[in-house]
Order: structure tokens, then sequence, then C-alpha cells
């Protein structure tokens, strides 16, 4: 072996959607790292080195465990984690760590859900322990966004036994039922919100017209075998890997890395059948919704909408004002700036083709834009080195 190869352990469960797509980001940057030989094993038992005898150089791990975090550092090997701590306190022991923005993710859960019309909303978590508190973290952000609008949020935790399916499905399809209709729910992740369509489907619950669904994850097997299929957050987790990889990287070569937490945001919405809906309960202003979200590429002007829906521009602009909280104008920048991010985070396309998909005049424009509502360029979200905290 070359005395320039590092010798890095993975200690994920590969079995997890989320240590999955982190595997994805970190395959994405060892791709690029001849000289990394890597140490990962699918069986749960043999994921930890046997760190009396290994001489590895770097560890890469998913820290939500306490005794395993405990063990890892006292190894004295340059480790960074990833999991589901919402800020260095979370952790056994404090390290070097990449983590998911789960207050931006609640909030973008609740914006979905904002903008499709509805004005009830609930939140379905799970048990966990203090060591990854992201359930907790994302229900206060969702809450919080809805609030904002005079909105309240109902919030279950409830059984979480998948062994005891049928308890489960009792417990879900009570909760159900003491909700008011329509509503719009965020479960913490695709695991939990293929629990609640299930219990909808027991109680004839149409999907999402009296109940909208949106997970957390984008497990893209499991919101595809949902029925109907999934709407989800996708947390950026190949970009959290890939981050996770080179912070590793830099100690293995006695670099420190400019913050020892990192926070990554999250990509975007995959939007399925589950939130497909608008739920206005003015049919113009569902329509144009609707019409916008259609023809965003088209560089919509305010007037063709108003047209569209056979309304005065003034008029539609009083309704977006009292409906959604915004004008119609602000309403298409918006959704330009959630369809530009998505395809800058999930696709390779040129920078200029992107501004035209989301129906920016130019891709000057878009950079504008996006330095005005996040305070960098379209670029720093195509870079995973130096993540850019959402606000």
């Amino acid at each position: 072996m070359s005395r320039k190869e590092k010798k890095v352990a993975l200690v994920i469960d590969a079995h997890k959607p989320f240590d999955r797509q982190i595997l994805a980001g970190v395959a994405r940057f060892v791709r690029a790292k001849p000289d990394w030989q890597i140490y990962v094993e699918g069986d749960p038992e043999l994921r930890v080195p046997d760190l009396r005898h290994w001489r590895g150089d770097g560890i890469l791990a998913n820290l939500d465990d306490a005794e395993l975090t405990v063990e890892l550092a006292a190894s004295g090997i340059p480790l960074v984690g990833i999991g589901g701590a919402a800020t260095m306190t979370d952790l056994a022991v404090p390290v070097p760590y990449v983590a998911t923005d789960n207050v931006a993710v609640g909030r973008l859960a609740a914006e979905h859900l904002l903008e499709r019309g509805f004005r009830s909303f609930a939140y379905l978590g799970t048990r966990r322990s203090t060591a990854a508190p992201w359930s907790r973290v994302r229900q206060e952000a969702f809450a919080a966004r809805v609030e904002k609008v005079g909105a309240t949020c109902a919030t279950h935790i409830g059984r979480h036994a998948p062994r005891n399916w049928e308890a489960m499905q009792r417990d879900l399809t009570s909760w159900l039922r003491s909700l008011p209709r329509p509503v719009g729910i965020m479960a913490c992740n695709d695991a939990r919100a293929h629990h609640l369509l299930e219990a909808c489907r027991r109680l004839n619950i149409d999907v999402p017209d009296e109940v909208a669904v949106i997970g957390t994850d984008d497990d893209e097997l499991l919101c595809e075998l949902a029925k109907p299929p999934l709407s989800s957050v996708h947390q950026g987790t190949e970009r959290i890997g890939e981050a996770a990889a080179a912070m590793l990287d830099g100690l293995m070569q006695g670099r420190l890395p400019e913050t020892l937490f990192a926070i990554m945001p999250p990509r975007g919405i995959s939007t399925r059948a589950s939130t497909d809906i608008v739920a206005h309960p003015n049919s113009q202003i569902a329509h144009a919704v609707a019409f916008i979200r259609d023809h965003l590429a088209d560089r919509l002007r305010v007037h063709t909408v108003a047209r569209h829906v056979a309304m005065s521009r003034s008029s539609l602009d009083e309704r977006f004002r009292d409906q959604l909280g915004t004008t119609v104008h602000a309403f298409i920048e918006k959704e330009r700036l959630a369809r530009a991010r998505y395809l800058l985070t999930s696709t390779a396309l040129p920078q200029k083709a992107i501004a035209f998909e989301a129906g920016f005049a130019s891709e000057q424009y878009m950079s504008a834009c996006f330095r005005r509502a996040f305070g960098f360029p379209p670029g720093r979200f195509r870079q995973p080195e130096n993540p850019a905290k959402s606000t």
C-alpha cells in the first residue's frame, strides 16, 4: 500500500434511507480521491472496525448512538459525524459534524402546504432519544411557520412499533378522526408518512383532498410505493455526505475545518400525488396557482395570470394578499426560485438552462434574485464543501 493512501471507515447503516443517501455523497467525493481506501460493512454488527487492531486514518460515522460516539472519539482517529443532531450540544462528545438544517426542513414543508391553501395543520412525529432530536426540531419549525398566518398545529407522536402494526394503525386512525378537514400534515420522515397514508386508506379519507401528507427524506422507492405516491422534503443528504467527506479529508491532512458544526440546507421538495392539490376555497385562486406552476417557463406576467382566471389584476392581487399573504408577482418569483433551486441541486444543467426552465429573463437576473433572496449566488447551492446555512 502506498504511504499516501488513507484508510477510512464509513460507520453508517446502509439499510436506512438517510445513510444510503449520505453514502451516495461520499462516493461522489471519493471518485476524485483515489488515495482513499474504504472500510464499509453492510452488517450492522460489523460496521465498526476493530479499533484495537485497525490502523485507520479517518472515520465518517452516523453518531446518533451516544455510546458509539464516545467509543469512536476515544480512538484518537480523525472523526466526522453525521446524523440527527441539531446542535453540537446534542452530541455525547463534541466532534466535527455536518448536519441537516431541520429548521429549514420544517419551514419548507409548512410553506408547501400553505401554498396549497391549507389552514389546518398537523405534525406526526416519532419517539427518539435526546441524542437525535431532529423530529422535535422539525415539528417546532413547522408549527412556528403555520402559526405566523394565525393557524394552529396539532402534534402526535403515538405508537411507532411496526411489528405491532395493527396497534399502530388503531392509534393513527383515532388521531385522524380528531382532526379537522381538510388538513395538511407533515410527517417527520417518509416511513411515518407511509404509516399515515395507510391509516387514511383504512378510514376511506381522500388524499390529498381531505388530508394532504408530506414526508421527509425523499426516499424514492418508499415514496413511489405509497398510495398515493408521497411528496417529500429532500434534505440534501448527498451534499451532506460530500461535505462530511471533504471535512474528513481536511482533518486527515492536518487542517481544521472553518466550522465544527456545518449545517446544510434542504435541496427542495419532490411533489407527488399526496399533496398535488390546490386547496383554496376560492376556485379562481386555485386556478391561478395551478396556472402559475404549469407555466413558469413561459416568463409569466401578472396580467397573463389575471386574464386566465378572468379577473382584474388588482382584484387578483387583493385575493392573493388575503388568502396567501403575498402578491401575485411575489408568488411567481418564489415559485421560480424554488424551481431553480431544485434544478441546481438535483441536475447538472448549466445555470443558463436552469434560468430558462424557471422562467427568469436571463441567467444574470436569476443570480440577482438569488442574491436578494438568499444572500449568495445560485452556484453556492452546488458547493457542498462550503455549506450555506439556511435562514
